[in-house]
């Protein structure tokens, strides 16, 4: 099993707006930084050891995660380790350990164009053993309603406003 999980993300195509322009963008705009352990379901997609996407663990073999993060020519890796918390590009912190999947099922409806659908599910390789440092996103019961406008938290990192480099500009 792995030790823990890394505090990593991207932006999952979310509509959201940027301040002041009235503007649609499908970024996560204005966030802040993470306390080490505040998310211990966030894992990093990467490619040929980068971060290129974040996912949630959903339980100790799935991970949930954007379908347009995987590239049916390509072979991601999962980071799966409480390893660091401010950069997915940056010194790791701990120790991490890269997992492999065994599957990878994109939403049906995925369009590429339109990020419809842009949900994908990760079965894992192995299952990942829970702790006090790494545990599933916590998920409502399908009939609980949730009210429109009810604050809720999206994790994963992203841009501080628009135009922005992300976090991992400029990282080997």
């Amino acid at each position: 099993g792995a030790d823990g999980l890394e505090q990593a993300g991207w932006e999952l195509g979310l509509l959201g707006s940027i301040p002041g322009s009235g503007r649609a963008t499908r970024r996560i705009l204005n966030g802040q930084d993470a306390k080490d352990g505040a998310w211990p379901w966030q894992v990093s997609v990467r490619m040929y050891g980068s971060h290129i996407c974040g996912g949630s663990l959903i339980s100790e073999s799935w991970v949930v995660s954007a379908a347009h993060c995987f590239d049916p020519r390509s072979t991601p890796e999962l980071l799966a380790s409480q390893c660091q918390a401010s950069r997915p590009c940056g010194a790791l912190l701990g120790t991490c350990s890269l997992t492999g999947y065994f599957r990878i099922i994109l939403h049906p409806n995925f369009n590429s164009s339109t990020f419809l659908a842009d949900i994908a599910l990760v079965e894992l390789e192995k299952p990942i053993a829970f702790t006090a440092a790494i545990s599933p996103v916590c998920l409502l019961d399908a009939s609980v309603r949730v009210p429109a406008g009810t604050p809720c938290w999206v994790t994963g990192w992203g841009n501080m406003w628009s135009g922005m480099q992300t976090p991992c500009s400029g990282c080997p």
